[in-house]
């Protein structure tokens, strides 16, 4: 395994659109295969209720796992542009914490966190 993950990670570094391109692929395959199986749980289960929230997470898995097959290119770009925002939303998520975090500190102790008592 430590061997083909060095291998793979030479591979994507040299020739990151193929990286993105095959994890793509195996995204689309993984969820076209989770939505078989989950349509088949929702058909054949009667214990599930509210039956048509599976249904629709089933379908929605089946149509994006074949867009993303379709066009791996463009899926890739979207799970980039995705995590781009996710990391976006997160970095803005910790800033406001940090600043939170230092306000509460001084609240604690207003002599210590002082600019001009540093």
């Amino acid at each position: 395994m430590g061997f083909v993950a060095v291998v793979a990670g030479f591979l994507a570094i040299i020739q990151p659109g193929l990286a993105a391109t095959t994890l793509t692929w195996i995204l689309g395959i993984w969820l076209v295969v989770r939505g078989a199986f989950e349509l088949g749980s929702a058909i054949s289960a009667a214990s599930i209720w509210p039956r048509w929230l599976l249904v629709a997470s089933a379908v929605a898995s089946l149509i994006l796992g074949v867009l993303f097959m379709l066009n791996p290119a463009a899926g890739a770009v979207s799970i980039a542009l995705t995590l781009g925002i996710i990391a976006i939303a997160w970095g803005v998520t910790m800033v406001a914490a940090g600043y939170a975090v230092r306000a509460a500190a001084s609240a604690l102790n207003p002599a210590e966190h002082h600019p001009l008592h540093a």
